[in-house]
């Protein structure tokens, strides 16, 4: 009977380990890479996609590993919600953010290049966590590079597209610039390729605005046709 008892003991505490050792937390979807031009991009921006997989909600807090920064990485900062002040590695308690269980939300980060015209690269480790459990947690890493080749400032670029605000929610604006003569669509498209938005913009106009409200939150990829051809293509957070 004590040999019984004792085998019941030792399942039931390999349960409870394992029950323990079970994390909430995965990244589905993440940028590994962010380059961007030394002498123009002064704003580098990298996204993480995090999934809440247990059957429970998880407060989720959001930080930044401060080491190994580069001339690069120095100055950088954190978006879990809201951006913060570079100083901020960790975002507040007040802006933690509960994930329900199958749900997804987007980290975002910046780097913000000197403008030096110097060829730099570096990385960043980050950490999403459970506030009341923090090891329970999931960690991403991005490196970042700027090309410090001169960019030819006499030509002029074929066609222009930026969108605001972004993340965005319930609608989007978009600032676009083609000839007259060229046929232009605006598309929006998921992170598996699949299309899930298409416009044509009249190029008379220059300007147009799209309904997000039916999209689920996620990472999107925003992108400028001109007679068929891809001319520009940028991420989208929609919240």
């Amino acid at each position: 009977m004590i040999r019984k008892i004792f085998s019941t003991l030792i399942v039931f505490s390999t349960l409870t380990i394992g029950a323990q050792a079970q994390q909430s937390l995965e990244i589905t979807w993440q940028d590994t890479l962010v380059e961007g031009n030394a002498w123009v991009d002064g704003d580098l921006a990298g996204y993480a996609v995090v999934k809440n997989i247990s059957s429970l909600p998880v407060e989720v807090a959001f930080k930044r590993i401060d080491a190994n920064y580069t001339a690069l990485t120095d100055s950088n900062a954190i978006c879990w919600g809201l951006c913060f002040t570079t100083n901020i590695s960790q975002n507040p308690v007040s802006f933690n953010r509960t994930i329900q269980p199958g749900a997804t939300d987007t980290a975002i980060v910046h780097v913000y290049p000197d403008l030096d015209g110097y060829t730099r690269d570096g990385f960043i480790d980050y950490v999403l966590f459970d506030y009341y459990n923090p090891t329970d947690s999931v960690a991403f890493r991005i490196d970042f590079k700027v090309n410090g080749q001169p960019l030819n400032l006499v030509e002029a670029p074929k066609a222009s597209l930026s969108v605001y605000p972004n993340p965005a929610k319930d609608f989007l604006k978009i600032n676009y610039q083609v000839n007259s003569s060229d046929e232009a669509q605006f598309e929006l498209i998921n992170i598996v390729g699949a299309r899930v938005l298409s416009k044509r913009l009249d190029a008379q106009k220059n300007k147009a605005e799209v309904d997000l409200s039916t999209l689920k939150p996620g990472v999107y990829f925003y992108t400028l046709k001109v007679n068929g051809s891809l001319q520009v293509s940028k991420k989208l957070v929609i919240e």
